[in-house]
Formats: structure tokens, C-alpha cells, sequence
């Protein structure tokens, strides 16, 4: 940014190029353009523009430097791609469970036709025997099948409780943030200064 500019009291708007009026200050200030009617941040008096500088009337030169990316944050869409994997594993526990629930139903229907067939036999002894030889069958393979998907469900339920975050080597550092009372002290700083300038 040029001094004539801040001493003009006209600078460029980062998004359209188009001048805008405003008063130098100590500290900076958060302006919207008349043209374009987009926010963006005039620094102090003596600094440079951080986020966009206008070098002319149609080009503009923007700070593209990536932030440094840590493979432990969340950003969008790592948190969506978490949230979808934890429902499916929710899901496919209650899916689980449910068929559980079937197979010790069917054991249970089983047990009572194997009940019924030798408190009632059938018309021959061998016959009687092979009833009763299936639907014993059919209950060892229901509770099989009833025990693997009850301990499927277990580690659906395990893998939907676990973080997909490592525990941070070093504990977070807080003193940098604020709880909004020092933007609160500034809004009526500026405020007093306005009222004193009129």
C-alpha cells in the first residue's frame, strides 16, 4: 500500500479494486466496500494488507500460503467422513443385534418343536429320530449364529465408541484465547472515540 494512499484516506478494496474512504487509525478496522459490498480488514497505519493487496485496477495478489495441515485435526470433511463411519458402525451393531435376537428366537422355536416331536412321535421310530436329529440341528446352528452375531455387535459397538483422535502429546495450550471481553473493551473504546471526534 502506497503512503500517499494513507495519508488520502482512500484505499483499495482487496476483492474489487474499487477505492474506499476511510480514516487512518492506530488500530485496524473491519470496513466494507461501497462497491462490492464485501467486509475486509484495513490494518493500522504503516502495515501492509494481510489477507489481499491490490496492484492496480484488475490484479490482485492474495496470500496462498497453505496452513501448515496436522494429520490430528478435524476439518470438514474428515469430521462428516468420522460421523458417517460411526453411524454404520451404530447401524450395523443394531442390524447385529437384531438378527441375534432372530436366531435365539428360532432356537428357542426349535427347542419347542424338538419338545413337541418327542412328547408326540411320529408314525415311525426312525422317522421320529431324524425329526428330532434336524431341529436339534437347527437349534445348535441358531445359537451358533445367534453367539457370532451378538460378539459382531460388540465390536461394532467398540468401533463406534472409539475417538479417531490420538491422545495429544502435550496438553492443549488455552492462554491464547480469549472469552470476548477485550473485543467488547475495544467496541466501546471505539465508541468514546467517535463520540469525542464529533
Amino acid at each position: 500500500m502506497d503512503p500517499s494512499d494513507e495519508s488520502s484516506g482512500e484505499f483499495p478494496c482487496p476483492h474489487c479494486g474499487g477505492q474506499v474512504q476511510a480514516i487512518p487509525s492506530d488500530r485496524p478496522q473491519v470496513l466494507d466496500c461501497p462497491h462490492c459490498n464485501q467486509p475486509f480488514v484495513l490494518p493500522a497505519a504503516g502495515q501492509q494488507l494481510a489477507v489481499a493487496q491490490v496492484r492496480g485496477q484488475e490484479e490482485f495478489v492474495t496470500d496462498d500460503t497453505p496452513a501448515p495441515h496436522n494429520d490430528d485435526d478435524l476439518d470438514g470433511s474428515r469430521i462428516r467422513r468420522v460421523a458417517m463411519l460411526k453411524r454404520t458402525a451404530y447401524r450395523s451393531r443394531s442390524y447385529c443385534v437384531i438378527i441375534a435376537i432372530g436366531c435365539l428366537a428360532g432356537a428357542g422355536q426349535c427347542i419347542w418343536n424338538v419338545v413337541t416331536a418327542i412328547r408326540f412321535p411320529a408314525a415311525g421310530t426312525a422317522t421320529a429320530y431324524g425329526v428330532i436329529g434336524l431341529w436339534m440341528a437347527a437349534t445348535a446352528g441358531c445359537i451358533y449364529l445367534g453367539n457370532r452375531f451378538y460378539r459382531r455387535a460388540g465390536k461394532y459397538a467398540r468401533e463406534a465408541e472409539a475417538t479417531s483422535l490420538s491422545e495429544p502429546a502435550a496438553p492443549p495450550d488455552f492462554t491464547a484465547l480469549s472469552d470476548g471481553s477485550q473485543r467488547w473493551k475495544n467496541l466501546e473504546r471505539l465508541d468514546e472515540e467517535e463520540k469525542k471526534d464529533e
